[in-house]
């Protein structure tokens, strides 16, 4: 006679003992306790990346407007002197200011930052003005560039008349005034020219008598 299997045995041999369920159980709160505690570095360590990018964050305000904001105050500070230029005595006509960001703006790009503040600011630079009858003709960067103007306009078929009275005055304006000699000649020779000669009418020959 076959001898049946003892179940009950078989099922005590099977589940785990109160040790070992109280085990799995201690190793599954570890595990989730280090998943927590993981995670938790990650977003303490994010928010400390953006409070140190945020106090570094610089913006430019030009009258009291902000232009361009840049990740920190050195780039403010190098940008401004790229757009003032090499000319000792640039000066901006507007107020500018370098102060920090909001934190939640957005920083950007040099290049973009560059060609906004040169835009948006206006530098005032000593200049030569080159005057022609009391009005203002064109505007040079040297006094030199300025006598060569005046010399190649006497030289160019200009009327007399527009050039009855030329003088040269050292004054501030705006660079984005100052032009090229080429440019100033063409500007000032534009429509000045003396009119050409009219050909004189020929005599009208008397007519003949009908006869």
């Amino acid at each position: 006679m076959t001898a049946r299997p003892n179940l009950r045995a078989a099922t005590a041999r099977s589940a785990p003992s109160p040790q070992a369920r109280a085990g799995d159980k201690l190793r599954r709160q570890l595990f989730v306790e280090r998943v927590f505690f993981i995670a938790l570095v990650i977003v303490l360590a994010i928010v400390a990346v953006r409070q140190a990018r945020a106090l570094r964050m610089y913006q430019v305000s030009v009258n009291g407007r902000p232009v361009a904001i840049v990740s920190n105050s050195a780039t403010a500070k190098r940008l401004l002197r790229e757009v003032q230029g090499d000319t000792p005595d640039a000066r901006f006509s507007q107020t500018v200011v370098v102060q920090r960001a909001n934190p939640r703006a957005m920083v950007m790009t040099e290049a973009r930052a560059r060609n906004v503040l040169a835009a948006a600011i206006n530098v005032i630079v000593p200049a030569y003005v080159v005057l022609a009858n009391g009005k203002v003709g064109a505007v040079l960067a040297t006094r030199v560039d300025a006598e060569q103007v005046v010399s190649r306009l006497r030289r160019s078929g200009v009327s007399p008349s527009s050039l009855a009275s030329v003088r040269i005055e050292e004054a501030n304006v705006s660079r984005a005034r100052i032009v090229s000699r080429d440019e100033a000649v063409r500007a000032m020779t534009s429509g000045a020219k003396s009119p050409p000669a009219r050909r004189a009418a020929a005599p009208s020959l008397p007519r003949a008598p009908r006869r």
